[in-house]
């Protein structure tokens, strides 16, 4: 769900101390950048796919870029390390580079279609879930995929995250009405105060 600036964000916390990747490890994490677009083509459309993407696709082709330049993992570049002084290379050569980071991303996007088009079900039923419960976890997500049902769980507010409240929303007076009769905080002052949002964990 959304939080600050982020349209939504997941989170992968790393497996123990871990300082290398193999190359099944880095085809996951194509497939998870690629997921977010694949979901909004399947849900609403290719035509209305937004811009919430631009970040996975940018992580995607980093790790692709660094898996043909630098890691030795394309069979058609080989052993060779071509990031390290990449503007001397040919034109020729920088084009093999593109070619092999494209076919790996767009591999990439069709698994990932594959994936979440087989299990449309479950996609729904986690899109479900996050609008209720707005952050889920790794067992959660889990239950939530298997069909089951989570706890009852109050969403709390983060303190430091400004609350706009909606203009047609009325608020009623708490502890007298403000001069020309708005509630405390709402244009009371003189009308000089802006809206205060609800205190963090109000109703």
């Amino acid at each position: 769900m959304p939080r600050g600036h982020a349209l939504g964000v997941t989170m992968q916390l790393p497996e123990l101390d871990k300082v290398s990747e193999t190359k099944k490890e880095l085809m996951d994490r194509l497939d998870v950048f690629m997921g977010g677009k694949v979901a909004e083509e399947l849900v609403y459309g290719p035509d209305q796919v937004t811009t919430g993407a631009s970040s996975d696709i940018q992580g995607a082709t980093r790790i692709a870029y660094m898996m043909v330049t630098r890691a030795g993992m394309s069979d058609a570049i080989g052993n060779i390390d071509l990031g390290s002084d990449y503007n001397r290379l040919s034109s020729e050569t920088k084009q093999r580079i593109e070619d092999e980071v494209r076919r790996m991303i767009d591999e990439s996007y069709a698994r990932a279609k594959k994936l979440l088009t087989d299990n449309r079900t479950k996609l729904d039923r986690l899109a479900m879930a996050l609008v209720e419960y707005e952050t889920l976890d790794k067992d959660e997500m889990e239950a939530v995929v298997r069909g089951e049902k989570l706890p009852q769980r109050r969403v709390k507010a983060d303190p430091d995250v400004p609350v706009k409240l909606p203009e047609s929303l009325v608020l009623p007076p708490v502890g007298g009405a403000g001069p020309g009769g708005s509630p405390p905080g709402l244009g009371g002052n003189g009308g000089d105060s802006p809206p205060r949002p609800y205190p963090a964990g109000s109703p």
